[in-house]
């Protein structure tokens, strides 16, 4: 299958050269306490702000089993770049990544041309972004919009619901085994005992499985590739809303708005990728999971508060 990808990329996806920016050009002013709001309302806001919601019927979801990184037409060396950034992020948080050798579960494409390269890898492997589980991706609308649209970056993640003790795979619609992307046969739909039945806590949980992200590096020029690299981080990591403006938010999600501010991920966005990995999503609701989050965001604002707190000179 990375054959395929890389003849049909060779055939559509003309590069143009890039000279990014210094990685430490830019800087961003993150240290801003909040004003005229409680800190709890400010983490609601951030986290409802920059999540997407889920597919219909589902729960948000994260990662769990190690990433396995591949990156396409990068000039050398913003290749290895962009895998550094998004490896160090991952493992901040506590995500292992694979080495060389693995089954890629995160692509990363650039290209000259956003929308035809979208649509060229959507045409070759359309069950990438469909797969025969049910609710494991957002509606085709959704599809044409990142086959489409004109995003500097755009990306499309799958989600499985598995079993919360086995990690099974729920919801199958084809006969085969369980690791789709690593075999042409799909998945079968297990039977579930389900123990300790509960109507506050679901009995399943959603783990990103795949997520694809295609660069158009003719609108990238301005923008350093630090900041770039932690964008692609975030919204490989987190669940980030493709079609939401971030105003008024401190993220790397605004770069392409306000040019020149960002060179990293700000506090909040570092803060929010913890807080989605430590929070307990055990709730049966999205809104009952983006609570738990902005309560785990709240708790890291404040501990990063008082770490500063206590650095102030006397």
């Amino acid at each position: 299958m990375l054959t395929k990808f890389a003849a049909v990329l060779a055939a559509v996806v003309s590069v143009q050269e890039q000279t990014p920016a210094d990685p430490n050009a830019a800087l961003h002013i993150d240290s801003v306490e909040v004003v005229g709001s409680r800190l709890e309302d400010a983490a609601q806001n951030f986290v409802r702000t920059v999540d997407v919601e889920p597919p219909l019927g589902t729960l948000p979801g994260r990662w769990t089993k190690p990433l396995c990184i591949s990156v396409a037409n990068f000039r050398a060396p913003w290749g290895r770049f962009m895998v550094d950034g998004l490896t160090r992020r991952a493992i901040d948080v506590g995500l292992d990544v694979s080495g060389p050798g693995c089954h890629p579960n995160v692509l990363i494409v650039a290209s000259g041309d956003g929308a035809q390269t979208a649509d060229a890898i959507v045409k070759l492997d359309r069950r990438r972004f469909r797969p025969p589980v049910d609710h494991s991706s957002h509606d085709l609308s959704d599809l044409n919009h990142f086959r489409r649209s004109d995003a500097a970056v755009r990306w499309w993640q799958v989600t499985y619901p598995r079993t919360l003790a086995e990690g099974e795979v729920m919801g199958g619609r084809a006969s085969g085994i369980e690791t789709w992307g690593e075999t042409n046969q799909g998945l079968i739909s297990p039977k579930m005992a389900v123990r300790n039945p509960s109507l506050i806590a679901p009995t399943i949980r959603y783990d990103i499985e795949t997520v694809t992200v295609v660069v158009d590096l003719s609108k990238t020029g301005d923008v350093p590739m630090s900041a770039l690299a932690d964008y692609i981080a975030l919204v490989t990591l987190a669940q980030i809303d493709p079609r939401e403006r971030f105003d008024g938010q401190s993220t790397v999600l605004n770069m392409f708005n306000e040019p020149g501010r960002y060179a990293s991920m700000t506090d909040w966005d570092v803060d929010y990728i913890h807080a989605v990995y430590a929070a307990d999503l055990t709730r049966n609701s999205v809104r009952g999971h983006q609570a738990e989050v902005a309560r785990a965001l709240v708790a890291r604002r404040q501990a990063r508060f008082a770490e500063n707190s206590d650095k102030a000179p006397e």
